[in-house]
């Protein structure tokens, strides 16, 4: 993790590690990079849409589960679940 931030912080030319570096370290290790190249029809972005809201859902509501700590669903899928 700390590898990570201090990757991030090099590539914005930063001469310290602050807390942003470590917070966008953690929600790429956990999370992973957004996958922006696979091209999704718009009944399968709906289907991933609900499926991902039904994680954050169960979440939230599991008492043993970890904490929800964010969710991120991009605009063309937050339009589907509408």
């Amino acid at each position: 993790m700390c590898n990570e931030a201090a990757l991030i912080a090099a590539r914005d030319l930063n001469d310290t590690i602050e807390m942003k570096h470590f917070e966008q370290a953690i929600e790429r290790v956990v999370a992973g990079l957004e996958k922006k190249t696979q091209v999704l029809q718009p009944d399968e972005k709906k289907t991933v849409a609900y499926h991902e809201a039904g994680h954050a859902v169960a979440g939230w509501f599991l008492e043993h589960a970890d904490p929800l700590l964010k969710v991120n669903i991009s605009s063309d899928l937050r339009n589907l679940l509408i």
